[in-house]
């Protein structure tokens, strides 16, 4: 693959912990400049990332080189870079190679990996029982909403929605339910607390129904 490979960076639908209004994240990748460009003339190559605003494409953070590359060659290596990002979102992290030709006053963009949906916010853990759990199962007009994400029992960040304690791939996870969950308050919680604070939720489910009270 050329262009830009991400080796470490946030989940798509990922929520990080605000702390002081902003996070940081570190991301590392590799870079490679296609072959046939090589053979028409490549004067040098340097991997470049920004942050931008789903909603209008607005660059919080704008492209900029990455502070650390190591090189291969003039074409190919790796690199890492640290990103401070302000709270809110949803956000997008773009990367590219920026590549200058051999002939004057040209330059193009390859293409580079991205990650989508990210949010920057407060995280919360749902623990308890039936409840927490979601053993409701009446009607419930309760819609996600797009910056309320939770991490699923299948160990990955996503939308919100209910059930949300849903047992699929948990791979016998210590909260893995023996029922077919239904709904539960939090994601109104999660809605309503966006709506006063502006910053994106993101819920970490461990409730378990039935499971016994510790005595103290």
């Amino acid at each position: 693959m050329h262009g830009i490979v991400l080796t470490k960076r946030p989940d798509d639908w990922q929520i990080l912990q605000q702390e002081d209004g902003k996070a940081t994240v570190c991301l590392t990748g590799k870079f490679k400049v296609i072959k046939d460009a090589i053979e028409v003339g490549v004067a040098s190559a340097h991997p470049i990332v920004r942050v931008v605003r789903e909603d209008d494409n607005y660059m919080v953070i704008p492209w900029h080189e990455v502070e650390k590359v190591d090189r291969i060659s003039e074409y190919e290596g790796t690199f890492e870079t640290t990103l401070s990002i302000p709270e809110g979102g949803l956000y997008r992290i773009d990367t590219s190679l920026e590549t200058k030709s051999t002939l004057p006053n040209v330059t193009w963009l390859y293409r580079g990996d991205s990650v989508l949906h990210l949010g920057v916010g407060d995280i919360f853990i749902i623990a308890g029982q039936s409840n927490s759990s979601g053993y409701s199962r009446d009607f419930c007009p309760d819609a996600p909403h797009l910056c309320v994400h939770l991490f699923r029992n299948r160990s990955k960040w996503d939308l919100a929605t209910h059930p949300m304690n849903d047992s699929t791939d948990a791979e016998g996870l210590a909260n893995e339910e023996w029922g077919i969950p239904g709904t539960s308050p939090y994601l109104s919680f999660g809605k309503e607390y966006y709506k006063a604070t502006g910053r994106p939720v993101g819920f970490v489910q461990v409730s378990l129904g039935g499971s016994p009270l510790p005595i103290l």
